[in-house]
């Protein structure tokens, strides 16, 4: 099974955030009624106000990637803090999330609507739009500070402003092997029981014929699932990888394998 965060809990999310209003004790007359026309939040630590129902997508045996968007009530400032109960994992790497921040839900999308990163230039950035994690087998907690978790690897911009956060199941190829994409990575002990591994797809990002019982790339189904991944994901390698590698496993006499299911000879599934 590729790796999903199976029971992770965020029992805290919240973000160190500026002044307080409560601590202005009033102006030079000792009045505070101006007061209700501050917006800064009264304390510093600020929880969401919940979950945008409308913005749920997937779960773990949807072909959907699973994301939710969390909103804080009104524009914030500051480092986000999440406690996660646990991951599990079968494959190599992590799970990862994804983060990206933005003002208003017009423009809510896979990336952040500014990070720091985004002055900077080629070869200093620290993200390209979202932010990145490799959530831990064992209870932990992560900061969104501006760091990477290895070396340069897994990386986040740490202090945004924003009111909503999309969060989602995702990694990026980059950050490999220490945290994977969510549900589309070949595997030889993922595959189905009909000589499917090849060692040329292990480790790439594919799009499979079939989440559960095929779990095989097969180019009949590239017609719509290809089209349809375009729209959902900007991943074009999930389509061509799958190819590339049928035709470099072409036979002297032309032929060229639908999938790879005992790719080096004609299958009885796929003539």
């Amino acid at each position: 099974m590729t790796p999903i965060i199976a029971k992770t809990s965020i029992t805290i999310l919240a973000l160190g955030a500026g002044c307080s209003a409560a601590a202005v004790k009033g102006d030079i007359y000792g009045e505070r009624t101006w007061h209700k026309y501050v917006r800064s939040p009264n304390t510093s630590i600020v929880k969401p106000k919940g979950i945008l129902a409308a913005n749920i997508t997937g779960n773990p045996d949807d072909l959907d990637i699973p994301s939710i968007v969390v909103d804080f009530g009104q524009n914030v400032v500051g480092v986000v803090s999440i406690d996660f109960g646990q991951s599990t994992n079968s494959s190599q790497g992590l799970p990862g999330l994804k983060f990206a921040f933005r003002e208003t839900q017009q423009f809510l999308t896979n990336t952040s609507d500014f990070t720091r990163s985004d002055n900077l230039p080629d070869g200093q950035k620290i993200i390209t739009g979202s932010d990145q994690i490799a959530v831990a087998n064992e209870p932990a907690t992560w900061k969104n500070n501006a760091s990477c978790q290895y070396g340069e690897q897994v990386c986040s911009d740490g202090l945004h402003g924003f009111r909503y956060m999309k969060i989602w199941l995702g990694a990026l190829e980059s950050d490999a092997p220490y945290t994977q994409p969510y549900g589309d990575t070949f595997f030889a002990n993922e595959t189905d029981p009909q000589d499917s591994a090849t060692p040329t797809l292990e480790g790439k990002r594919v799009i499979f014929d079939g989440a559960k019982r095929n779990r095989d790339p097969y180019v009949g189904d590239l017609a719509i699932a290809s089209l349809t991944s375009y729209l959902s994901h900007n991943a074009p390698e999930l389509t061509r990888n799958i190819p590339v590698d049928l035709t470099n496993h072409q036979r002297e006499d032309g032929w060229i394998p639908p999938a790879s299911i005992k790719i080096t000879k004609k299958s009885v599934h796929h003539p």
